[in-house]
């Protein structure tokens, strides 16, 4: 549900929600649905996302596409199923060796 308020309230502009160009925000659960949507309108807003998804698959699609609508858009992938603590482990891991600031996650 936090993920459609925002989103929603993003493109309406609702919230007078600020750039955040020089944000980075990880989203989980972006490779589909409204967090696909959410990743878009954050891309669309200047923010550098870490997509955290389980299947890379669809998360190379979802960027792409977003990449085709826009193109200056910084959108990463890294994979991450919430119900492993391994691959959490190492979804931390491989963020904190990327040396990149961690703003919202979400």
């Amino acid at each position: 549900m936090l993920h459609w308020i925002l989103a929603i309230s993003m493109i309406n502009n609702s919230w007078n929600v600020p750039s955040f160009k020089y944000g980075m925000w990880t989203l989980t659960g972006a490779s589909s649905g409204i967090g696909t949507e959410t990743t878009r309108v954050l891309a669309l807003r200047g923010v550098h996302v870490i997509m955290g998804v389980r299947n890379m698959i669809a998360a190379k699609d979802v960027k792409e596409t977003i990449l085709k609508e826009i193109p200056s858009a910084k959108v990463d992938t890294l994979e991450l199923d919430l119900s492993s603590m391994d691959s959490v482990n190492k979804f931390a891991s491989d963020f904190k060796s990327s040396g990149l600031p961690l703003n919202i996650l979400m």
